[in-house]
């Protein structure tokens, strides 16, 4: 048999050998629908986009953890799409669509506390986070910030926080800043999910496995 004809052969036959995985890898599953109700959090989350089996996690977040929304595009391996997590041991669950929380419109009182006494003008946006409570409290003046996105919310306008539990304010103007407009900062802003930093207690906005 001829030289060609007989490598040709014995690399017909020849099984070739499994990938080498990595041990850090997640793993891409298919959930139970049982499985699914409890990820959604009674009906909060919809849509699943994937779910990654990631055991080890278990030692950070515990057997259930609602993460929040996340933009980040690669995790352990795995491409994975913006969304909102949530971890229930061993997996995590990805969704697309967050249910709107049952919250009445801001009132006028609201809204007027949210300018700090007339110290901010010029409303952009109003922002219904609830969890952001535990970290700022009822009332917070948190600044300017050149943010264009914050965790779901996207296409924002650059401006000044205020935090009045469950909303955030952005506002075009202060009073304090005589400066305005500013010139683009010469850092990164520390604030928000698309210039990859947050403060330190804003939950939600950081890639799971890596603490909040």
């Amino acid at each position: 048999m001829p030289l060609l004809a007989l490598l040709a052969v014995v690399l017909t036959h020849t099984p070739m050998p499994p990938p080498p995985r990595d041990a850090g890898m997640a793993q891409v599953v298919t959930p139970s629908g049982a499985e699914l109700e409890a990820a959604s959090v009674k009906g909060k989350y919809r849509t699943l986009l994937m779910a990654l089996e990631v055991k080890e996690d278990g030692a950070t977040y515990g057997e259930v953890k609602d993460y929040g929304f996340w933009s980040g595009t690669e995790y352990r391996g795995h491409a994975v799409p913006p969304g909102h997590w949530v971890y229930l041991h061993p997996r995590w669950y990805i969704w697309r669509d967050k249910t709107a929380p049952t919250a009445k419109p801001p009132t006028a009182r609201e809204q007027e506390a949210a300018t700090m006494g007339g110290k901010y003008s010029g409303l952009l946006h109003v922002l219904l986070v609830p969890e952001d409570q535990a970290g700022y409290g009822e009332v917070h003046d948190y600044g300017y910030s050149a943010s264009t996105s914050y965790r779901e919310y996207a296409a924002l306008t650059p401006g000044y926080w205020v935090y009045v539990a469950p909303r955030w304010y952005v506002f075009a103007r202060s009073t304090a800043d005589k400066t305005w407009p500013r010139p683009p900062p010469t850092v990164t802003p520390s604030f928000g999910l698309s210039e990859g930093a947050k403060p330190s207690s804003v939950k939600g906005s950081g890639p799971p496995g890596r603490g909040p």
